[in-house]
């Protein structure tokens, strides 16, 4: 009877072995699916993430190519920034008679030029303060003082203020000598353009005279 016993107990715990790796099976082939699917989203989020970088990359390039042609095509078209080098605004024309009398004077504006030298410090000074102070240290652009015109726009909008423009002394004068008064962004880019060529080309000191006997 004993060897009997040990008999059954040895077959059932055979079939109950067997029953345990069966039931097991597919919970391991459950586990391998997903797995697999897991691998699969993540495949294809890492796909997608890789479409909308190239689309992003191809737009900026774009962009930029765009911008490149379109900068081009405005500083074809600007005029010529050199003469304002030997540049002397329209004076009066004084007529005297044979002996030295003065007999008239002709001119479209009363106006007389001063060298910069001849301006008071403190006369040129005033004027940086009040219209550039960062004249000295920028390159025809100051993007401190266009910000902060931006900025205190929103408030002038809201109490109905005039706008301020956030221009430098350099932009200025090219756009009242070279350019025209039209409100537009394109003429706003050819200031920029213009001002950063002058700068290169001309003295600070040079730029604040033509401002000052032209402007005022």
């Amino acid at each position: 009877m004993s060897g009997n016993n040990r008999s059954a107990d040895a077959g059932g715990n055979d079939r109950f072995s067997a029953e345990n790796r069966f039931s097991g099976a597919p919970e391991k082939a459950s586990g391998g699916s997903t797995g697999i699917s897991a691998s699969l989203v993540a495949l294809r989020t890492l796909q997608g993430v890789s479409f909308l970088a190239s689309l992003s990359i191809i737009g900026l390039v774009g962009a930029l190519a765009f911008s490149g042609l379109y900068l081009n095509r405005l500083s074809q078209d600007l005029p010529d920034y050199k003469v304002l080098a030997d540049y002397e605004p329209s004076i009066t024309t004084r007529v005297y008679a044979g002996d030295g009398t003065f007999v008239a004077e002709f001119a479209s504006e009363r106006r007389i030029f001063v060298p910069i030298d001849a301006i008071p410090k403190r006369v040129s000074q005033a004027f940086v303060s009040a219209e550039d102070k960062n004249f000295y240290t920028h390159n025809g652009l100051d993007a401190r003082g266009i910000l902060r015109a931006q900025l205190a726009n929103v408030s002038n909008i809201l109490n109905g203020r005039r706008l301020e423009g956030g221009s430098t002394i350099t932009q200025q004068v090219a756009k009242n000598f070279l350019l025209t008064n039209e409100v537009s962004y394109e003429r706003k880019i050819k200031e920029a353009i213009l001002a950063n060529r002058m700068e290169r080309a001309m003295t600070k000191d040079r730029l604040l005279e033509l401002y000052l006997n032209e402007i005022y």
